[in-house]
């Protein structure tokens, strides 16, 4: 009688844990859900963290819409920034990839190197949006667009 109960046991435990890898797996890879990205719209991410990594490298962590907020973007995509110049009024567009993925919710991180003006003879002015991100303060936002790119993987390896 105790050898039953004991197996009934293991077999509803181990059922339950297959059920919750299963949903696990079905939340992460499947659907639209609670993503924090637009491919047809700019939207406003504020920035939460900036750690300088070396003398001109920052990583930059922005806050997603809420913790639960996933990114949205496949591998092989990337994010379009964008901001307005003070000095002549055009839109500055440039694309970065993060170092942060779906797996983590309610913020995304990207390490930039942030190109100074002076620095190299070729390029007198510098980067235009790298330093506009090395400008930021906390609480501060960027206006980013995304995915974009041409292949995007697909779930189990189909293209």
């Amino acid at each position: 009688m105790m050898d039953l109960i004991g197996d009934s046991a293991i077999l509803l435990i181990a059922t339950l844990g297959i059920a919750a890898l299963l949903g696990l797996i079905l939340i992460r890879l499947g659907g639209k859900g609670n993503v924090a990205l637009d491919p047809d719209n700019f939207l406003a991410f504020r920035l939460i963290e900036k750690e300088a990594i070396s003398h001109d490298t920052r990583r930059f962590t922005f806050a997603l819409q809420s913790p639960e907020t996933k990114l949205g973007l496949p591998i092989g995509q990337h994010i379009s920034f964008r901001f307005s110049d003070p000095q002549n009024g055009k839109m500055v567009l440039r694309t970065y990839t993060p170092v942060t993925g779906d797996e983590t919710f309610g913020k995304v991180s990207f390490v930039i190197k942030v190109y100074k003006a002076g620095v190299h003879p070729k390029f007198p002015d510098g980067g235009k949006m790298s330093q506009h991100l090395d400008s930021l303060r906390i609480g501060d936002t960027m206006d980013m667009r995304g995915p974009k790119g041409g292949s995007q993987s697909r779930i189990l390896g189909k293209w």
